[in-house]
């Protein structure tokens, strides 16, 4: 059966107009003004709403260990309040852990994964190994459909620290192969020469001063430089400070690369952090101060600093969070943000049109692009997967929820207006009123593997 949303305006590729959007058997077929509804078409009335491409997360944690704690969400969980917000794509990450093969992993995340996701899905590869029987099987890997890979330049407590000669290394190695390269950037010899923090064991605070915006901007400055060398599109992740920005400005005349920041380095700042449970704010690069905030909200407000917005979710439950208190730097680093994230891009500007056009270009199409899953996803238009996200600004407002486990809010003092009035996945309705139709049940697609 054929299913018409007419009446809307459509917001895609950079323009908003009114026309009808006609599917069948889960693609866009038309989206054009006035199509005739058949009589064997389901009609669904689009008058005075606006319809977008399904939004895509490409920074998601899900059902993973890191350190002593599990994440709070599963893939079920996370993806489940995921698409209750619109978003109908998202990507996660694979990590390979000490004496783990590679494949073990990558079946691990599958199993995880399979059947259990609300949203269409993919996984970005963090292999650990890197002697001559490691390369060979991220050869495999990648032959089977894996093109996004992500690095780090710090965390060398969990085995995950890269230093710059390592990391060039590995880029030649992938140079060509790959779709793009995600990397963590916070110089680990910088936060290695940070001298003691007198705050006290308790005091939050004191991570912001562990871990400074210098880490983040030499990091950026020599990952640039590597990629630029390696001929290797990059992506640099939850950048948080204004430098960052300005040096991956200028690399970008010469070479492709990307750049995200995350929503709470543009609405919260380390004042959070100064509460006596500043601790449940606790993400890494840690939130700046206030000023750093609000340049880095003016900067996001304007379409050619960030390419796209991603939340970063990693969410860890409330007594994950509070066991170490007393002593902050044991506190597991990650906040939630999956179900605020429309939400709060949405606030960055005044006007309708300039908002909801900035949702389906850096919530949509630019993240499809940098996954190499456009045009199939990120755009309304003939021959696409129908993704479809229906949106009212109403008068009413509502509390925002970033996640659906058992996990501190992030944003306990935002609301938003912004209401999901419908999300379809391929074509078929998930979302009625910002909840699940009754009777569906998860059944994303992997996006990343051929076989």
């Amino acid at each position: 059966m054929k299913t018409l949303l007419s009446g809307g305006t459509v917001y895609s590729h950079g323009v908003a107009r009114r026309a009808d959007i006609l599917v069948e058997a889960g693609k866009i077929i038309a989206v054009e003004p006035n199509i005739e509804a058949k009589p064997d078409t389901l009609q669904i009335d689009a008058s005075g709403k606006h319809l977008l491409p399904g939004f895509i997360d490409l920074h998601v944690h899900l059902d993973d260990t890191i350190g002593e704690f599990d994440l709070a969400d599963s893939y079920e969980t996370g993806s489940c309040v995921a698409i209750q917000n619109g978003i109908t794509t998202i990507w996660s990450f694979i990590t390979q852990q000490p004496q783990q093969p590679l494949t073990t992993a990558i079946e691990t995340a599958k199993r995880k994964a399979g059947h259990n996701c609300w949203c269409d899905y993919g996984w970005h590869l963090t292999p650990t190994t890197f002697d001559e029987a490691a390369w060979q099987e991220i050869d495999q890997w990648i032959e089977k459909g894996f093109r996004t890979f992500k690095f780090y330049t710090t965390y060398r407590e969990a085995g995950l620290y890269l230093d710059y000669p390592e990391l060039q290394t590995i880029f030649q190695k992938l140079s060509k192969r790959v779709d793009r390269i995600l990397v963590h950037c916070e110089d680990e010899t910088v936060l290695q020469s940070i001298a003691p923090v007198q705050l006290g064991d308790a005091n939050a605070l004191s991570h912001t001063l562990r871990r400074p915006a210098t880490a983040e901007i030499v990091a950026v400055s020599r990952v640039c430089e590597i990629a630029r060398d390696a001929v290797v599109p990059l992506h640099v992740v939850h950048v948080s400070s204004p430098e960052s920005v300005s040096i991956l400005q200028q690399t970008k005349r010469t070479s492709d690369v990307t750049c995200e920041t995350a929503p709470h380095y543009f609405t919260l700042c380390d004042d959070v952090l100064r509460r006596l449970d500043g601790y449940r704010w606790l993400c890494s690069p840690p939130l700046r101060d206030i000023a750093t905030m609000r340049i880095h909200r003016e900067l996001a407000a304007q379409p050619d600093y960030f390419d796209i917005f991603a939340t970063d979710h990693c969410p860890f439950r409330k007594k994950d969070k509070v066991k170490y208190r007393d002593h902050v730097n044991k506190v597991p680093n990650g906040i939630a943000g999956l179900g605020a994230l429309p939400h709060l891009v949405a606030q960055l500007h005044s006007d309708t049109e300039r908002s909801l056009l900035d949702l389906a270009n850096r919530l949509s199409e630019s993240p499809a692009r940098i996954l190499n899953i456009y045009p199939r996803k990120g755009i309304l238009q003939k021959g696409s997967d129908a993704d479809i996200v229906m949106i009212t600004l109403t008068d009413e407002t509502r509390a925002i929820q970033s996640s659906l486990s058992d996990v501190y809010e992030s944003y306990p003092d935002q609301i938003s207006n912004l209401s999901i009035a419908l999300v379809m996945k391929q074509g078929e309705p998930i979302v009625i009123d910002g909840k699940l139709v009754a009777g569906k049940q998860p059944g994303g697609n992997c996006l990343c593997l051929t076989e």
